[in-house]
C-alpha cells in the first residue's frame, strides 16, 4: 500500500468508529457567570464532579483536575 492508501484506510477506519465515541459538556454557564462577577470567590466546587456513566466504550467528560 503507498502512504496515501494507508491514509484513507485510516480514515475509513475513524469513520467507522464513530459510534463508540460519546460525549458530556462541562460547562455550567450559570456557575461561570458568577464566577466571573464574584471574581473567582463564589460558588466554589467542593469535592468531585458528577460524572454520568455513557453506553460508549469510549466517552469525554468532565475533568475533576481542570474547570471547563
Amino acid at each position: 500500500m503507498t502512504s496515501g492508501a494507508c491514509r484513507d484506510a485510516a480514515i475509513r477506519d475513524l469513520i467507522a468508529a464513530t459510534d463508540q465515541v460519546a460525549r458530556v459538556s462541562g460547562r455550567e454557564p450559570w456557575r461561570e457567570f458568577l464566577l466571573g462577577l464574584t471574581r473567582g470567590r463564589w460558588p466554589q466546587r467542593h469535592g468531585w464532579p458528577v460524572i454520568p456513566r455513557l453506553a460508549t466504550p469510549w466517552q469525554d467528560t468532565v475533568s475533576a483536575e481542570r474547570p471547563g
